[in-house]
């Protein structure tokens, strides 16, 4: 998934979702406190040193606060740098996982599905998702979250307003005999996937192929 990046070159959205992934291993594995104290300056980093001193909830709540401050923390984060590169790579696979599961949850909200048409798309296992991420996912669980991505991208292509968008899904279409939302909910993520996929080909430009 990652390989180990530059803490400094790390987007801020990938860096949040790593913080948080990082602080539930601080919550596991205390040792982490004391590696990040060794790895503050003699001067300066003093938000960090006050925060690494106190409880453990506020340092969390700082660490994760969407704010300038936060952000700024999590870019001089003494917790990140305190990783191995093994623990690194092991996190960042981590929040790998949970950012398909954010871009899946976000992909059946646009399209309007209800809970029981996202566990019906995602899996039953995907219910509390919503309040913890998952740490692991097979590769079977992973294919239709990956399916629904890829469904509601193209779709935006063909119906770049959100609301034609549902409406498609729930119309019957010529080109599937039925409305493509029974199709979705019955196992046929896939067999939707590729005949989107041959949909939208029409309307890409050469530009929009990859060149072999």
């Amino acid at each position: 998934m990652e390989a180990v990046m530059d803490r400094f070159t790390v987007s801020e959205a990938r860096r949040l979702f790593f913080h948080r992934v990082l602080i539930e291993q601080v919550m596991a594995t205390p040792g982490l406190i004391e590696r990040a104290r060794a790895r503050l300056r003699p001067a300066g980093d003093e938000a960090w040193r006050e925060l690494l001193d106190g409880p453990f909830e506020r340092l969390a709540e700082a660490v994760l606060e969407a704010s300038p401050q936060g952000g700024l923390l999590r870019a001089q984060s003494p917790l990140m740098a305190a990783l191995s590169d093994q623990e690194r790579n092991a996190l960042w696979q981590r929040v790998g996982l949970q950012q398909v599961v954010a871009y899946a949850q976000a992909a059946c909200a646009d399209l309007g599905l209800s809970p029981e048409e996202e566990l019906a798309v995602m899996g039953e296992e995907a219910a509390g998702w919503h309040r913890a991420p998952p740490q692991v996912l097979t590769a079977q669980q992973l294919e239709p979250l990956k399916q629904i991505i890829a469904i509601q991208r193209t779709l935006a292509t063909l119906e770049p307003d959100h609301q034609r968008r549902r409406d498609w899904l729930r119309q019957p279409h010529p080109a599937f005999s039925v409305a493509p939302i029974d199709i979705l909910v019955n196992g046929g993520g896939e067999f939707l996937q590729h005949g989107l996929a041959e949909m939208v080909r029409p309307h890409l430009s050469a530009g929009d192929v990859p060149a072999h």
